[in-house]
């Protein structure tokens, strides 16, 4: 970095761990998938737990520069190809959508979410990728696109029901076999109580609740 003299931009990527960052956070601002390294600190110690980011250059980059080639209509996909789902639908398209709407540029959330509506595969493969899409259709509901939102809703939770009941099968013999995408579904149930309940999709919503009252033992127990 000495020698780099800022004549030409250093990027970290997302997926970095933040042990590596080497105490470069508050210097660090997110772009979508890369992290650029400023040369000032953005954030003051301990004001973060994060790179901050730049939510207009992301939408830029989303909007004008980013690709993402067959994903959507692809009759296969390989795991190194969709275990990234969760990322785009959570961070890239979600996370950003969010911080738009509190910036006040609705507009730019809409096109947005309705660039990841069909960007995006029309069915889930992980159930991380079920929980990490609750940010992106709560900004579908916010920037009225509803009918979007309630496609991949009833998606995910008809993802959710029939491997939530796999997941407890395997465990009946194997406790802890699945137990992180366990962790996930458990977590989705309750994020999409809480958007379909903003969003006043009361059918839906219903749903969810039923599945919610199937594991209501789980959820007693992690709260004990």
């Amino acid at each position: 970095m000495a020698n780099n003299n800022w004549k030409r931009p250093v990027y970290f990527t997302t997926t970095t761990p933040e042990e590596n960052f080497i105490g470069l956070d508050k210097y660090l601002v997110s772009e979508g998938f890369a992290m650029r390294l400023m040369p000032v600190a953005i954030a003051s110690e301990g004001d973060v737990s994060g790179p901050i980011s730049d939510v207009e250059g992301t939408y830029n980059n989303i909007i004008n520069k980013f690709t993402w080639g067959n994903i959507a209509n692809s009759k296969y996909l390989d795991p190194d190809s969709y275990r990234y789902i969760s990322m785009y639908a959570g961070t890239i398209f979600g996370e950003t959508a969010q911080n738009l709407l509190a910036m006040g540029k609705n507009n730019e959330a809409k096109k947005l979410v309705v660039n990841a509506y069909e960007n995006m595969p029309k069915r889930p493969y992980l159930m991380s990728e079920v929980f990490s899409y609750s940010s992106l259709v709560d900004a579908m509901y916010k920037t009225g696109e509803a009918e979007k939102a309630n496609e991949i809703v009833k998606r995910n939770l008809k993802f959710l029901r029939e491997n939530m009941a796999y997941y407890m099968n395997i465990a009946e013999t194997k406790p802890n076999l699945e137990f992180r995408n366990m962790r996930f579904g458990l977590a989705a149930i309750q994020n999409y109580q809480r958007v379909l309940t903003d969003a006043k999709q009361q059918d839906l919503l219903k749903e969810v609740n039923q599945i919610f009252e199937t594991y209501r033992p789980l959820f007693e127990a992690a709260n004990n």
